[in-house]
């Protein structure tokens, strides 16, 4: 069971800011072990839900991406130079889709260019099936799908973007899943050359 949470050290922090961090760590820990639920339930579905606390919630905003994009990443229509800046933030979502939505948001406010890369998928004719593959699935219609721990057929990146690994590519050098890196350089793809 998790006793202590390192990520909500209180290393050089006044005594406010000790107390308000020892509350969202009790908070959190509660959360996880389901020991609080303070809202009604009909069934044992609704028994997980958690009420938010007000002060972690953004408030008076029409547009929820808008407002949280705001909120975690202030100033980010401007060059970021300093590492640390996405080091020290991040928003988690639990679905692709509005990961997607983030990501569209931020690009669209931020400025440099936009290189999108696409995938190479391909379906492999099975027994039975013969020549009827590619009328069965269309690569267009595989390009489309989107499933957890599946990449995204497009890749979007503009220099200077935060990029999280999905995949443990070289864990010997610290390439795993969920390393945050910064997009220093882009190289030219063929759709790219093929659109201009």
């Amino acid at each position: 069971m998790l006793k202590q949470n390192i990520r909500l050290s209180t290393n050089g922090l006044n005594s406010d800011e000790i107390e308000e961090t020892g509350h969202f760590v009790e908070w959190i820990l509660k959360s996880g072990n389901r020991d609080i639920c303070d809202l009604p339930f009909l069934d044992d579905q609704d028994a997980v839900l958690v009420r938010i606390p007000y002060e972690l919630q953004l408030q008076g905003f029409n547009d929820p991406v808008a407002s949280m994009v705001s909120c975690i990443y202030p100033n980010i229509e401007r060059p970021q130079v300093d590492p640390s800046y996405f080091k020290e933030r991040a928003i988690v979502t639990p679905k692709n889709i509005i990961v997607s939505e983030i990501n569209d948001f931020t690009f669209n406010i931020t400025q440099g260019h936009l290189e999108i890369y696409l995938n190479t998928n391909s379906v492999e004719a099975s027994f039975g099936h013969g020549n009827n593959t590619e009328l069965l699935y269309p690569i267009e219609f595989i390009n489309q799908l989107e499933f957890n721990g599946v990449p995204s057929h497009a890749l979007a990146l503009k220099l200077g973007t935060p990029v999280m690994l999905h995949r443990n590519l070289n864990p010997v050098v610290g390439l795993c899943n969920g390393t945050r890196l910064i997009s220093s350089h882009s190289l030219p793809n063929e759709s790219s050359r093929l659109e201009e």
